[in-house]
């Protein structure tokens, strides 16, 4: 792991901690998108529901007192 890290730095004409930093980057931003698609699969058929009414409900106060151009 440290030679590969020490490989990937030198390819980026980087260093070690810069390499170091944007792997611990995207792996907590792999876990995190990871965590939110798992949560978002996991709803019920009532919350997807609920999400489509609320959405409809939004979807009509986007023109609320706008004239159309």
């Amino acid at each position: 792991t440290h030679a590969l890290l020490q490989r990937l730095a030198s390819q980026d004409g980087g260093t070690l901690q810069e390499e170091l930093a944007r792997a611990v980057r995207a792996r907590k931003s792999e876990r995190f998108f990871g965590e939110l698609e798992a949560g978002f699969l996991a709803r019920t058929s009532v919350e997807k529901a609920e999400d489509v009414a609320e959405q409809s409900l939004w979807d009509r106060t986007l023109g609320d007192g706008l004239e159309e151009e």
